[in-house]
């Protein structure tokens, strides 16, 4: 089974090509571009959560401004692919490939600064935020099922020319989903 989500806002590019039922979801490039770790897993949303601990593959549309890659797909989503994997199911990645080429092998870090930190050690001054954030993840855990082995968070993207042009996404909208604005 596939399960889309699309990225808002440049991922509602891609809804005339999703013949599938799919879901919202908002992984914001600034967060990633500030190295914001806590809020990029804190937003995740629960929807996409539940189909991933189920072993569904997950695919994120987002568009990159003039470039074939966005930050959510090049960084973003290996990122979460390697701590859910290994947070949920106990499975450790040889790699966490990122870049526009996924050319840089970053898997030291993202096991230091981000799932060290926010999955497993208790530093006191992250502790009153990490513990929601460790009882979300947590609480899917009890809803593997059998046999999975990984996650499957794939990242589907190409480039845009349209980015922050709200008239252009909410043509789509209309024409796609039969939605009216004012």
């Amino acid at each position: 089974m596939i399960r889309h989500f699309i990225n808002l806002t440049n991922g509602i590019e891609a809804i005339p090509s999703i013949n599938d039922n799919f879901s919202f979801i908002r992984i914001q490039s600034t967060t990633i571009e500030q190295h914001n770790y806590y809020k990029l897993f804190a937003d995740l949303d629960h929807n996409l959560l539940m189909w991933l601990v189920l072993g569904t593959e997950c695919r994120v549309y987002d568009f990159g401004t003039n470039r074939p890659l966005s930050k959510t797909i090049y960084i973003g989503l290996p990122i979460i692919e390697y701590c859910l994997n290994k947070y949920w199911l106990d499975y450790e990645m040889e790699h966490v490939c990122v870049g526009r080429k996924f050319s840089h092998n970053i898997k030291k870090y993202v096991e230091d600064k981000i799932y060290k930190r926010l999955f497993i050690y208790h530093d006191e001054i992250l502790l009153p935020a990490k513990i929601p954030l460790t009882t979300k993840f947590k609480y899917y855990r009890k809803y593997i099922p059998t046999g999975i082995k990984k996650i499957k968070l794939i990242g589907c993207s190409s480039s845009t020319k349209w980015d922050s042009n709200t008239n252009f996404y909410k043509r789509i909208l209309k024409e796609n989903l039969h939605i009216n604005f004012s």
